[in-house]
């Protein structure tokens, strides 16, 4: 790198950082997120009240039914009168009532269409699929034991499956490990878009200002096009990382008192037992497969393909600014440009299916859509060879793109008054 490429990154650099946008969103990013953060927790911890549902059961087949946890409780009212146990639930500002009529009998088939919760909100879709899934247990073990079933067989019937997950060689995973993946994933992979269209339209926007203000003019007759570009991305990128930095540390900053703050933090063991050993056991699988994945892998390669999809971007962003005068001319270069992009991001949601599937696979290799697909991929134990081949393959593809780009560059950073049609834009690649 010459001393005047390095000029203009310098230069790059310190005037976007020393910009009020800059320190605004630098400060403000972390702000938001972390204010969404505690204002989305607050809400939930708010929303979590607890419920109280009356049973009133006619035909006395369900008193056994419905469990108690510690955010649902469930009373059963004794049959001496619908009318008097809607009055007493209202009375008593419980969450709804079940009926469980008595003249449908012993007949199941009715029982299961004629079983009513009575409210006068509507109920949650977590409480009505409680219900229901208690429900269904108990009419199929009554079933079983209408065919002739014994009730020690109809128990046994009843069971909750608790898979194992487990690698060939043996070693135990934790269930909850793909959750954790699909979500850096996902966050990753929207992250990584996010990053690159908005830096590489930074780098568009500042070549169309530095040429509608004619200043390239006089920066071109000190350096080459090429040197120009070039700084211009690499200072940009260097805005980016330093932007993103400072919203990583400033975030867990921000997190850690927000946690104080709000008190949300994180739920102690002994809390947690005493409200649901299932939540306990969920809960302490799930904070345990955070733990498995390879955070200091994820973060190098999400550093390395923002770096990478950006710089790939850029130049192409830069070549569609050097080539109009004015930022409405851009639209109809946008499209080509943004659509691997768009393909890729939504892809992304796809592939976190099937991580390991061909469409993943080739979508990762190809450098156009591989920063976003492949850190989408990389939390499932993305193969190394499969990685370094990404890599390989995304760095020369920014060099061919560069020098693609280039040529246009060249062209049309000293070229003013007439808008460029695509068939223009071939020829400048071809001189």
């Amino acid at each position: 790198m010459n001393n005047k490429i390095k000029l203009i990154i310098e230069r790059e650099y310190m005037t976007k950082v020393r910009k009020k946008s800059f320190v605004i969103m630098s400060i403000l990013g972390p702000l938001l997120f972390v204010g969404v953060f505690a204002v989305v927790a607050f809400l939930a911890s708010v929303n979590k009240d607890h419920k109280t549902i009356a049973v009133y059961d006619e035909t006395s087949l369900f008193s056994e039914t419905f469990i108690s946890n510690s955010e649902t409780q469930f009373v059963y009212y004794p049959t001496t009168g619908l009318a008097e146990a809607i009055d007493s639930v209202k009375k008593n500002n419980y969450y709804g009532l079940i009926h469980i009529p008595y003249n449908i009998g012993n007949n199941l088939e009715l029982i299961e269409t004629s079983i009513q919760f009575l409210s006068d909100e509507s109920p949650s879709v977590s409480v009505i699929q409680k219900i229901k899934l208690s429900i269904e247990r108990k009419i199929r073990s009554l079933k079983l034991l209408e065919l002739g079933t014994s009730e020690e067989l109809v128990k046994k019937a009843n069971v909750d499956i608790s898979m194992r997950f487990v690698n060939y060689e043996g070693e135990l995973k934790n269930s909850k490990i793909g959750l954790i993946q699909i979500s850096v994933g996902a966050f990753s992979g929207i992250m990584i878009y996010m990053f690159i269209l908005m830096y590489g339209v930074q780098v568009m926007k500042s070549v169309i200002e530095e040429k509608t203000n004619r200043i390239v003019e006089v920066i071109i007759s000190s350096v080459k096009p090429f040197e120009l570009m070039m700084g211009k991305i690499i200072g940009s990128a260097l805005v980016g990382l330093t932007q993103f930095f400072l919203w990583t540390i400033l975030s867990g900053i921000l997190m850690t008192i927000a946690q104080y703050a709000f008190d949300i933090d994180a739920p102690s063991k002994q809390i947690i037992q005493e409200s649901s050993p299932e939540l306990d056991n969920g809960l302490q699988e799930l904070i345990a497969s955070i733990f498995e994945l390879d955070f200091a892998l994820i973060l190098g390669a999400f550093v390395f393909f923002f770096l990478g999809g950006y710089l790939l971007y850029s130049a192409l962003f830069a070549a569609i600014g050097s080539a109009v005068d004015s930022e409405t001319d851009t639209q109809q270069f946008m499209l080509p440009i943004t659509l691997p992009l768009i393909i890729a991001l939504y892809s992304g949601f796809m592939v976190l299916e099937n991580p390991n599937g061909p469409v993943a696979f080739w979508l990762s290799m190809i450098p156009f859509t591989s920063p976003i697909v492949m850190m989408a991929r990389i939390p499932f134990d993305v193969p190394a060879w499969e990685i370094a081949l990404s890599m390989l393959l995304l760095i020369i593809g920014f060099i061919l793109t560069t020098i693609f780009a280039a040529k246009i560059y060249k062209t049309g950073i000293l070229m003013y008054g007439k808008k460029p049609t695509y068939g223009e834009l071939w020829k400048w690649l071809r001189y």
